[in-house]
């Protein structure tokens, strides 16, 4: 049996061209895991970004507990909630939390208390869940 694998991140978008990831980064006194502007591509066949991003993302884990994970996250993130605020109100920015999970053999609960719940309200966050089936180890 395998655990699923857990990762969260933190992700906030804008659609305005005067944006850049530099000018968000310069803001938040986080390191990105990565960023990207308008017209990048998003992968080969010519499909191509419609916003500016900036991610900061907590590496995945072997986890059955999504809340936890979360909860980790919201735990680096609210220090600069206050910037983060300002800076979503001056670049008027979108705010998503992403919770990616990868399983095989057993799934993750798939629960927030409400606790975490609020927490991701406070900051203004869309709350994304994608689940992945991955094929059985041959």
């Amino acid at each position: 049996m395998s655990k699923p694998t857990v990762q969260a991140e933190f992700v906030l978008t804008s659609v305005g061209r005067d944006v850049t990831p530099r000018c968000i980064a310069d803001r938040i006194a986080l390191v990105p895991e990565s960023t990207w502007t308008i017209g990048d591509a998003v992968r080969p066949g010519g499909i191509t970004r419609k916003n500016t991003g900036w991610r900061f993302v907590l590496p995945s884990e072997a986890a059955y507990d999504m809340d936890l994970h979360l909860r980790q996250l919201l735990d680096l993130i609210e220090p600069h909630k206050t910037h983060i605020a300002e800076a979503v109100e001056q670049l008027k920015l979108t705010i998503l939390i992403s919770i990616t999970v990868y399983m095989r053999d057993e799934t993750p609960a798939a629960w927030f208390s409400a606790a975490t719940l609020r927490r991701v309200v406070e900051l203004g966050a869309d709350l994304d869940i994608d689940m992945y089936l991955l094929p059985p180890v041959a």
